[in-house]
């Protein structure tokens, strides 16, 4: 089951796990390309490191997300189940998924990732898992004792699944992943930009482009919301709440961070 179609609110819901939504006050036309400016920077490839800005700029998936409840929802895995002993979880994965790369999402791939993740300083190495493999088509995971919260960790950005290709030994060298959309530049810590990635298997994006970019610290101001302004920003310093609060053009949730998800 391939994720639900892909706006401007879900992309915005995704990119800040925030309740409340900055949109244009007015009807505009719709952008080719949404920015979003904030003030995490991108600290290398690895999910357990930035998978957070991956899953949110909807490059990487995981095997199984959450919907606005915190409920567990199909991504990678279109349907899973538990044996009678509750030890034994099968995903059964998506039909027609594939990497960045253009090779098939395969059982295997996901478990080696998992099994990688596992031995990272994500939270999967946490949990009292026994064992994770492929088998015949699908992906097992084996605890020592039952474990509820299982699907709740899988959701978590730092288990995001990468093709192989992206791997040299246990280091990620590439950014491979299997969602609707596909780095086009990436300059870390500053700079990611993705474009809609014709071959994912799910509902087209709306938006054609995204770009995600910290403000920096020791640059001025940004001149928005005039010409370049974000789509979408957070965490601006408080010498810069004055420029959005001024702009009628242009409807912002201008104060502190809230919690980081």
């Amino acid at each position: 089951m391939p994720s639900a179609p892909l706006s401007r609110r879900p992309l915005l819901l995704a990119a800040a796990g925030l309740p409340f939504l900055p949109r244009p006050a007015a009807a505009q036309p719709a952008a080719d390309l949404f920015r979003v400016v904030t003030s995490q920077e991108i600290n290398g490839l690895d999910p357990a490191r930035s998978g957070y800005v991956f899953t949110r700029m909807q490059v990487l998936e995981t095997l199984v997300g959450a919907d606005d409840g915190g409920l567990p929802v199909p991504q990678l895995a279109r349907a899973w189940t538990l044996s009678e002993d509750r030890l034994t979880w099968r995903f059964a994965l998506r039909e027609g998924a594939r990497f960045h790369d253009g090779t098939p999402v395969m059982a295997v791939a996901v478990a080696a990732a998992l099994e990688r993740a596992r031995g990272q300083s994500g939270l999967l190495g946490t949990l009292p898992v026994e064992r994770i493999a492929a088998d015949d088509g699908v992906v097992l995971v084996r605890t020592s004792r039952p474990f509820a919260p299982l699907l709740a960790f899988l959701a978590h950005y730092s288990a995001g699944i990468l093709a192989p290709a992206a791997f040299e030994g246990q280091a990620v060298r590439e950014m491979i992943g299997s969602g609707p959309y596909k780095v086009s530049r990436l300059l870390p810590p500053q700079r990611l930009e993705a474009a809609r990635w014709e071959r994912w298997d799910g509902p087209a994006p709306a938006i054609g482009r995204v770009s995600y970019r910290p403000p920096g610290v020791a640059r001025p101001a940004p001149p928005w919301p005039r010409a370049g302004r974000p789509s979408w920003s957070r965490s601006w310093r408080p010498r810069r709440w004055s420029g959005c609060a001024a702009t009628r053009a242009w409807r912002s949730m201008c104060g502190p961070s809230r919690a980081r998800g």
